[in-house]
């Protein structure tokens, strides 16, 4: 099922993943990695400091969240 969480946790993968293939693609690309990878660890700081991440609320107004270890009634 696709939910929130594991949409975002795919969305941070790709970008990792998209970081070291800049890193490893051109001499420039060092900088837009930099960046990318700030831009990353920031939201990540204030997902951990205030418990609000920016893109599971975004996420949440159009997928449902994740169910993991609940039981239906």
């Amino acid at each position: 099922m696709i939910c929130v969480q594991r949409i975002q946790r795919i969305i941070i993968a790709i970008l990792l993943i998209a970081t070291v293939g800049i890193l490893h693609g051109n001499a420039n690309g060092f900088y837009i990695a930099t960046y990318i990878l700030i831009f990353m660890a920031v939201m990540m700081f204030v997902w951990a400091i205030t418990d609000f991440c920016p893109s599971i609320w975004l996420l949440r107004k159009f997928l449902p969240d994740c169910k993991f270890g609940k039981k239906s009634e």
